[in-house]
């Protein structure tokens, strides 16, 4: 069984200072961002999986915990 990694806060440098409260959300996904979940799924390809994580959902994470 995978080690688990350390948990996020502890590296949490995306926060740099900011006062961010973490708390449940909902995000929206379009069809598009929907279909390249389950093409990363299928083809289970890891470096897909990061960039799409980076570059579309942690965008949108970020996004949320700063509207409120």
């Amino acid at each position: 069984m995978p080690r688990l990694q350390q948990p996020l806060l502890k590296h949490a440098s995306f926060v740099r200072g900011a006062n961010m409260n973490l708390r449940k959300l909902m995000i929206e996904l379009d069809i598009p961002d929907i279909q390249e979940i389950l093409r990363i799924d299928m083809d289970q390809d890891p470096e897909q999986a990061l960039k799409f994580i980076k570059e579309v959902l942690a965008k949108q994470v970020k996004t949320s915990l700063q509207l409120h």
